[in-house]
């Protein structure tokens, strides 16, 4: 039995409470799935917008609205992983998220996409972009795919016009670094808290995106995932030294 429109617009919003009331609902409605606010509202609007929904969507359909810019083989690739996954996931990675993957069948590529491909960017939400490395085994491919698309139904979605660029992000991670140098022997740093927090965030991003792929029968190891993404905020903050 699927969980009715009330209960979902009636949540607590914590995971007990999810468990608590999972008995009832379709199989993939897990704690995993569930595990941020971000993704608990994604839930409610979608049983709101399709509390009826009695079928997933075909493969044909996935197809046809995936915005994906690369090599087809990946493509393929990347259809046999989303027909797999819960029908509301795929409705947001069709609405909210752009993949590019090349390393199969060309080394790079020029595209050109409309920046109202998406309903998210025709309503101003910023989009999700996911990279994917086409030089990986079909195994390894699958595995990454899902765990990128954890992330991204994971994660907030801002609006357009509060959305940071990239090299924003990376500036403040070496504008800790330089910190850190200066600070080099003048004792405790004040900024380590912030450094520690940025990390504790990381590390709880990527267990969370591995349980969900791993619900999906996409398991991955989670603590390497972690500790590749704290090696990666340090490599950004060791390169402004």
């Amino acid at each position: 039995m699927r969980l009715s429109t009330f209960e979902l617009d009636n949540l607590a919003g914590d995971v007990l409470s999810w468990r608590e009331l999972m008995a009832g609902g379709p199989q993939w409605l897990t704690a995993a799935l569930a595990a941020t606010e971000a993704a608990r509202e994604r839930l409610r609007a979608w049983f709101v917008a399709e509390p009826r929904r009695a079928s997933e969507p075909s493969r044909s359909e996935i197809a046809g609205r995936l915005q994906f810019l690369g090599d087809e083989a990946i493509r393929q690739v990347v259809l046999d992983v989303l027909f797999g996954l819960p029908p509301v996931v795929v409705a947001f990675v069709l609405s909210s998220v752009v993949m590019l993957g090349v390393g199969r069948g060309s080394a790079g590529s020029t595209l050109t996409l409309s920046t109202k491909a998406t309903t998210a960017a025709a309503e101003g939400y910023a989009l999700k972009l996911i990279l994917l490395d086409g030089h990986r085994s079909d195994q390894d491919l699958r595995v990454l795919i899902a765990h990128e698309v954890a992330h991204a139904w994971l994660g907030a979605l801002p609006r357009s016009e509060d959305m940071r660029q990239p090299a924003e992000g990376l500036a403040a991670l070496r504008e800790l670094g330089r910190a850190a140098g200066e600070w080099a022997g003048a004792g405790p740093w004040p900024g380590l808290r912030v450094v520690r927090d940025l990390q504790e965030e990381q590390i709880r991003s990527e267990r969370q995106a591995a349980a969900l792929a791993a619900s999906w029968g996409w398991a991955d190891d989670a603590e390497r995932c972690a500790a590749g993404a704290v090696i990666y905020m340090s490599q950004q903050m060791e390169a402004a030294l």
